[in-house]
């Protein structure tokens, strides 16, 4: 990251002021964390010289021309916060509308994504204000996580053929079309034995988990005969590459088989993934969790309402599909 124009005031986030903190505690340079920042050193300067607080310490020297104390000027993450929101927050909306900080702290606390809670709050503020308020501290922060974009690969060559490729699929990106799946397995922390099949329905993005004692091809297969049997309405199921799924051609439904490292061929299924692991986080034994708590946070993720489904939920869209069959 390239520093900053010094001449322009830079908001540190509230991580932003730990990090410095943490920094002048450490006896490093005003320079080096401005570099580990990646702003320039005057701006780190002028934070810590607006935010710091004349502290009065005694002298424990025995000394007897020595004074009984000294002053020094000491920089702290929490004050410094505080301190900015006193100078600066009273221009926010969020403190000028009544009762916006509860409506908007309220829905955070429920994991929804600034985007719904900008829908949810008629707009009062956008998605990107809302963004602004939790880097600033100001609101809680919910179930939001920066990530960095990720670049898509050409895709790889499957060296090992467990079907029909991904290729031969008919053309189903527009979701347009009720009944396509996405499949996968999640996986607990190493040497632990049980797995999660998760599957995904493309147009109304509503999931499914099934329990594996292990991941085995024929316990996956197994479960996917389950699965279908109870859900006539799959018209076609999209899997990876992985040597769990090798006996998955054999099953009464159209079956297909994504590239190698081609995670976002199957963008449904590692979002859902990607939530879950959220509500029930990753490097624990799975077989840890019980089935009432992967059932709420399955029942959680599938009634959140989102976006890219204009604002509904997975399961109320799933539903209706399921009515106007």
């Amino acid at each position: 990251m390239n520093p900053v124009n010094s001449n322009i005031y830079f908001h540190f986030t509230q991580e932003d002021r730990y990090r410095i903190q943490i920094g002048r505690e450490e006896g490093k340079s005003i320079s080096r964390i401005a570099e580990e920042l990646g702003v320039n050193k005057s701006s780190v300067s002028r934070e810590i010289k607006r935010n710091s607080v004349l502290v009065r310490r005694e002298n424990k020297s025995s000394k007897k021309y020595e004074p009984d104390y000294f002053e020094e000027l000491i920089y702290k993450a929490d004050t410094a916060q505080a301190l900015y929101c006193d100078k600066r927050c009273g221009n926010y909306k969020l403190d000028r509308i009544a009762g916006l900080m509860g409506s908007i702290n309220e829905l955070t606390k429920k994991k929804f994504h600034p985007e719904v809670i900008a829908h949810e709050i008629k707009n009062v503020v956008c998605s990107k204000t809302i963004y602004n308020y939790i880097e600033l501290g100001l609101v809680d922060k919910g179930r939001v996580k920066t990530r960095k974009k990720q670049h898509k690969s050409p895709p790889r060559t499957n060296k090992k053929k467990l079907g029909v490729s991904i290729e031969q699929r008919p053309d189903i990106s527009s979701r347009e079309e009720f009944g396509h799946v996405e499949g996968d397995l999640v996986v607990g922390r190493k040497g632990s034995k049980e797995v999660w099949l998760t599957l995904v329905e493309r147009k109304t993005r509503n999931a499914f988990v099934y329990r594996l004692t292990d991941r085995k091809a024929l316990t996956t297969l197994t479960a996917m005969r389950k699965f279908l049997r109870r859900n006539k309405w799959v018209k076609s199921i999209t899997f990876d590459n992985g040597s769990e799924f090798a006996l998955c051609h054999t099953l009464k439904k159209p079956v297909y088989f994504a590239h190698p490292y081609s995670s976002w061929e199957r963008g449904s299924n590692e979002n859902f993934n990607k939530l879950l692991r959220r509500e029930l986080p990753k490097g624990k034994n799975l077989a840890l969790y019980t089935d009432e708590q992967l059932l709420s946070a399955l029942n959680f993720i599938n009634s959140l309402p989102r976006k890219i489904l204009d604002f509904n939920s997975s399961n109320r869209l799933f539903l209706f599909e399921l009515l106007s069959a």
